[in-house]
């Protein structure tokens, strides 16, 4: 695991420098593009994806998984490894600090950066000791972003909102000072781009990550991961990214990988339909509980039965025939658990789990962060709101 260096000063990227370069960019890009690049879901549900002022990016500090830390480090988790507290411990420095320059607050990172660990720990198991490049689409607050990048994985992300793309700067920023390429103010086109060096990044923002020459790009990674958003993007956005990742890994030397913790909010776009679109474009679920999913093409070894996995010409199997044709297409596509030692990818995980050796339990997270931030420690603002409107 890399060492965190010391920060040093460096201009944060305003709220207008954003702006700016993203009416730049929409001038360029046909209308069927700026429909499908839009945060769908955060816009149907009033989520706020912008900001006026450097200052309101604590909002983004802790944001999406409020009142879920007991369940992260005791459930989910069952208790943070040596090296998962080291990341917790040093990341939330950053975040203190960062957060009283700019914020004018002391603030830690809680839920978020816990549920990040999950992701963390699972593309540990996947990988071992390699370290290919990891493209992340969605980083929300950037934790898992800040934590690859100290285990010394070379890392690709892209984020569709100002608001969470200005945080993730300043964040990595601080964590790898002068170790992120961001490409707001850059021209560089998706097509022209080369993945970062180990412990660094290339921070890429929705209007560069669009490309109509896509398929040619000299980006190469070894995994994709996603987490929560597959569901919460334009269903042709995920074409899009589908279409994507076979030509990002395509000089991967294992099956391509796309890895990812939860599918995301469903109130536009359900599973089943993303579950549908993996096996369109050839991927095959590895492994998937409620802890973390895998999809490869071609599977490792041993896939899950593909969908729909009943042939339709065979007369013989009339009785089944005719019970899939009751079936809702939702129901045919829904994804099903699915984890086996005889899949590759799946024994990587379960082997991993079982090697865990958690140390550091609920109160050992919370007396590190109660030490950096005092009583801002006990709960951010959104879960003093949810309080408010559980107790009315």
């Amino acid at each position: 695991m890399m060492n965190m260096k010391k920060p040093e000063a460096a201009d944060c990227l305003t709220p207008q420098a954003y702006e700016q370069a993203e009416r730049e960019g929409r001038r360029n890009l046909p209308a069927r593009v700026l429909e499908v690049f839009q945060p769908v879901t955060f816009a149907s549900v009033g989520y706020p994806v912008a900001v006026d002022t450097v200052a309101e990016l604590w909002k983004y500090a802790d944001s999406m998984q409020e009142r879920r830390t007991e369940w992260i480090i005791n459930d989910l988790l069952g208790g943070l490894t040596d090296s998962e507290f080291a990341h917790a411990k040093e990341i939330n420095e950053a975040v203190c600090a960062l957060s009283r320059e700019h914020f004018g607050r002391r603030m830690v990172a809680r839920s978020s950066l816990l549920r990040a660990i999950n992701s963390l720990r699972h593309i540990l198991h996947l990988c071992g000791d390699a370290r290919p490049p990891i493209l992340e689409v969605g980083p929300g607050s950037g934790y898992l972003g800040a934590m690859l990048m100290r285990e010394g994985f070379p890392y690709v992300a892209t984020e569709v909102t100002q608001a969470f793309y200005l945080y993730q700067h300043m964040l990595w920023e601080r964590v790898v000072p002068g170790g992120v390429t961001q490409l707001v103010t850059d021209p560089a086109r998706l097509s022209a781009l080369e993945a970062p060096d180990a412990g660094r990044a290339l921070h890429i923002p929705w209007w560069h990550f669009y490309d109509h020459d896509c398929l040619h790009t000299s980006l190469r990674v070894g995994l994709v991961t996603c987490n929560h958003v597959l569901c919460e993007m334009h269903p042709r956005a995920l074409h899009y990214l589908l279409q994507l990742t076979r030509t990002v890994m395509d000089e991967s030397p294992g099956p391509r990988i796309v890895a990812f913790e939860n599918y995301g909010s469903q109130i536009n776009v359900p599973a089943w339909y993303v579950n549908s679109r993996f096996y369109r474009y050839g991927y095959a679920i590895s492994h998937h509980d409620d802890r973390f999913t895998v999809y490869a093409d071609p599977a490792a070894d041993r896939p899950s039965a593909r969908f729909p996995n009943v042939n339709m010409r065979n007369l013989e199997h009339a009785n089944a025939v005719q019970r899939f044709g009751e079936q809702t297409v939702g129901t045919i596509w829904e994804p099903q658990a699915f984890y086996t030692p005889q899949n590759a990818l799946s024994a990587r995980i379960l082997e991993g789990r079982a090697a865990l050796l958690p140390k550091h339990d609920l109160a050992a997270f919370q007396e590190m962060a109660h030490k950096l931030a005092g009583p801002n420690a006990e709960f951010n603002e959104d879960e003093h709101f949810w309080a408010l409107i559980d107790a009315t």
